[in-house]
Formats: structure tokens, sequence, C-alpha cells
């Protein structure tokens, strides 16, 4: 069975498409496809930093769950 990607794995996966959104919509001569692509893009890099931050916040969870669980003993 595969393991399932790393949140920050799946981050640089959202980061690389909205940079490639972005220099797509850079060669666009319509504003409108051009400002739907950046705005495509934006959407990407904040689920990118979402993804980021529930991954911190799980890290440290279990962190603190493991430091809990030494000292509870």
């Amino acid at each position: 069975m595969a393991m399932p990607d790393h949140p920050f794995d799946k981050a640089e996966k959202w980061r690389s498409r909205a940079d490639e959104l972005r220099a797509l919509a850079g060669g666009m001569r319509e504003p409108m496809a051009r400002e739907s692509l950046m705005r495509i893009a934006d959407t990407l890099m904040h689920h990118a930093v979402n993804l980021e931050t529930v991954s911190l916040k799980i890290r440290g969870a279990r962190r603190w769950r493991g430091l809990t669980s030494k000292h509870a003993a």
C-alpha cells in the first residue's frame, strides 16, 4: 500500500501549480482570462498555506501529546 502524501508535499504541489498558472497568465492577452488565472493561482497558494498551517498544528499537537504522556508517567 502506498504511503499518503505528506501535507507539506501536497502544499508544494499546489504552490507549483500556482506558479504555472501565473506564468500562463503572464502570456495572456485577454484581461479577463489573465485575471481569472491569477485568482485561481491565488486560491491555490492560499490552499498551500492552509495545508502547511494544519500540518504544523498537527505536528505540534503530536509533540505536545508525547510530552504530556511522558510527564504523566
